[in-house]
């Protein structure tokens, strides 16, 4: 990455091809920055350049927008171990700031913001007082009873709730909180654990509908899926997993306009899958953190079978296919921050995931781009285009050609400005 410069008010970066985010690609281009804000994008040749601008040469680079992860679990992952005590303000700072400089502008910490730290660090950096992507919370999440996640020590995080009126008041309590989404788990783990009962998450999605709140789903099983759309859910944070999508499911999606996350890349093992000897990723980790994940040391509870793995990429290409041919909205949502998801660089093996599941280049990176930041009511997020926050990170090699370059990152600006990105902290 390159060190900081020192850019005037207005800045016209030149010559690199510019992926707007809406799908749209403009070779050759120029971005001009006027105090933060994309003033115009376009061909070189074509726009207009302010007299009074600093320039920078992006010649033969890439320009993209920050990306933007609808799904993830911030604060507990750090040197490549996921405990309760790494839990804190240091370490979702740290994270925050190791997001921004892999190129990641906003990060959804979904259903496991444990007391005030992530509410704290959303509004110093709302009030400008602190960088890194930002953070929207959804305090703790809704599971039944001795239900929820199973990776330690999330176990016990989300609210454990039995009765529907209970459930309303969480729910109230949460919207005092100003949270920015709610979050509900209906999985039994594969028959492990007790299921969120339908009277219970009902009353979720009604209460919180109610205080001008969503609520996105954890959810596993097609028939739960369809429950939840029928109770009102506004969007889910896993594929459905259990077989494909039906007419009835997508008829149901199209209605309620939801939005989908699919949390493909999971599936990965660290060994074997290539990403571990990514240099992107070796580049930024301690060597005893790869030699642990090297010897299988991933801390999560039965990683797939090669067989199930296959399995499990056959039947969500199929279900990416039939979400996108039915237009419902596809986003980027990895999982982010659990054991073996690193922060900042599983949102690279995410696009790539949708890539190999049926999304062409430009479609993944306009869901981990403009999609997110729609779904996220980021309005100065998400696209390269006037009145837009500058917020946008370059490519030494093209994404188009091989989606595994988006982790070829040469430089990343906020507002139009370089980051100094941190020293590795995994």
């Amino acid at each position: 990455m390159t060190p900081a410069l020192l850019l005037a008010a207005v800045t016209v970066f030149e010559g690199a091809r510019v992926i707007v985010g809406d799908g749209s690609v403009v070779e050759d281009g120029v971005l001009v920055v006027r105090d933060g804000v994309i003033e115009s994008v376009g061909p070189r040749g074509a726009t207009s350049l302010p007299q009074d601008a600093s320039r920078v040469s992006l010649q033969g680079k890439t320009l993209m927008p920050l990306l933007v992860d609808i799904h993830g679990h911030i604060g507990f992952l750090k040197d490549g171990v996921f405990a309760a005590e790494h839990y804190g303000s240091e370490n979702i700072i740290d994270q925050l700031r190791i997001l921004e400089s892999f190129g990641v502008g906003a990060f959804m910490s979904l259903g496991t913001d444990v007391g005030p730290d992530a509410f704290r660090i959303r509004e110093d950096q709302r009030a400008g007082r602190m960088g890194g992507a930002r953070l929207l919370v959804a305090g703790r999440g809704f599971v039944a009873p001795e239900g929820g996640p199973t990776v330690s020590p999330l176990e016990h995080v989300p609210h454990e709730v039995d009765r529907p009126e209970i459930a309303r008041l969480l729910v109230r309590d949460l919207a005092d909180r100003k949270v920015d989404m709610v979050k509900v788990w209906v999985d039994d783990r594969n028959g492990t654990r007790p299921k969120l009962p339908p009277e219970i998450y009902r009353a979720v999605i009604d209460e919180a509908h109610a205080r001008g709140l969503r609520v996105m789903a954890h959810v596993y099983y097609l028939e739960d899926a369809k429950e939840l759309l029928r109770a009102g859910v506004d969007g889910f944070a896993h594929m459905v997993r259990d077989k494909e999508l039906d007419e009835e499911f997508l008829r149901l999606a199209k209605e309620r306009n939801v939005f989908q996350a699919a949390a493909l890349a999971i599936q990965a093992k660290p060994v074997g899958s290539g990403w571990l000897q990514d240099p992107a990723f070796r580049e930024r980790t301690r060597p005893e953190v790869v030699a642990r994940l090297e010897r299988g040391e991933t801390g999560l509870p039965g990683m797939p079978t090669a067989e199930q793995t296959e399995r499990f990429k056959s039947l969500m290409r199929t279900n990416v296919s039939k979400l996108h041919a039915a237009a419902i909205r596809i986003a980027l949502g990895g999982d982010t921050g659990i054991p073996t998801r690193f922060v900042g660089y599983n949102e690279h093996l995410e696009l790539q995931a949708l890539v190999d599941a049926g999304l062409t280049p430009l479609e993944a990176i306009a869901a981990g781009t403009s999609v997110g930041a729609q779904i996220l009511g980021l309005d100065d997020l998400g696209t390269l285009a006037r009145g837009k926050s500058a917020d946008f990170f370059v490519l030494d090699a093209n994404p188009l050609e091989n989606i595994a370059n988006t982790a070829k990152i040469a430089a990343v600006y906020r507002k139009g400005f370089p980051i100094n990105p941190p020293s590795p902290s995994w």
